[in-house]
């Protein structure tokens, strides 16, 4: 995992995401990363990962709208664009 500014590592994520480069993706999370959300619970940077690809396949845009941090911490506020539904709104 990169030990860069939060506010860079959050931006490489959203262009790795957008150009679906998971390898990249993975390269900036750590082994022990967990994810809690509406479509599932992970609990490490592989299964992050795996859940991703699905939703990448289907990602048509990803607009973020507000990024706010307090290092460690990043909250980024993006609209989740797809091929199965409206545009979402979420925050991570």
């Amino acid at each position: 995992m990169s030990t860069a500014d939060p506010r860079t590592v959050a931006a490489a994520y959203f262009d790795a995401w957008r150009a679906g480069d998971l390898a990249a993706l993975r390269g900036l999370l750590a082994d022990e990363v967990t994810y809690t959300g509406p479509l599932g619970r992970y609990t490490d940077a592989d299964a992050c990962c795996a859940a991703l690809a699905g939703t990448a396949r289907l990602t048509t845009a990803l607009v973020v709208d507000t990024v706010l941090a307090a290092a460690p911490d990043v909250l980024t506020w993006f609209s989740l664009h797809t091929t199965i539904a409206p545009p979402t709104t979420v925050a991570t």
